[in-house]
């Protein structure tokens, strides 16, 4: 995991009143920075994102395995159309993603390692300091 460092003025973030929106509004970033690197096929996981004060969840009873990458199958069936009720488990096999060549696993890492400078500036900008680093 990769720490962003952001130089905040204290005094003029309090005295704007942004530093207790900062964290809702770093949440409310990292999603727009992620939305083009979501899968995307039917757009309910990209759209299914729920922006917390601090954090970022995205809902589905797929999503789990969306963003590690890999194919599930039932245990019994072997497939990954497992039947109702059937538990599934993870294989090696990589999953394919629709909607663009930057869609895919792991959707926040490869977001930050491109775009995190940007991300680091942008919620600095908002609370009134520099970013470095």
């Amino acid at each position: 995991m990769r720490v962003i460092r952001i130089d905040i003025d204290i005094d003029k973030a309090v005295k704007n009143r942004h530093f207790d929106r900062a964290e809702k509004y770093m949440a409310q970033r990292v999603k727009a920075y992620c939305d083009p690197y979501v899968p995307f096929q039917t757009g309910h996981l990209k759209n299914s994102a729920e922006v917390g004060a601090n954090y970022v969840k995205y809902l589905g009873p797929y999503a789990r395995f969306q963003y590690g990458g890999r194919v599930m199958v039932g245990i019994r069936s072997g497939s990954p159309w497992a039947r109702r009720g059937e538990k599934k488990v993870l294989t090696n096999r990589s999953l394919s993603y629709h909607g663009g060549g930057q869609r895919g696993a792991k959707w926040d890492k490869r977001m930050m390692a491109q775009r995190g400078g940007e991300l680091r500036r942008d919620v600095a900008n908002f609370v009134g300091g520099t970013a470095k680093g």
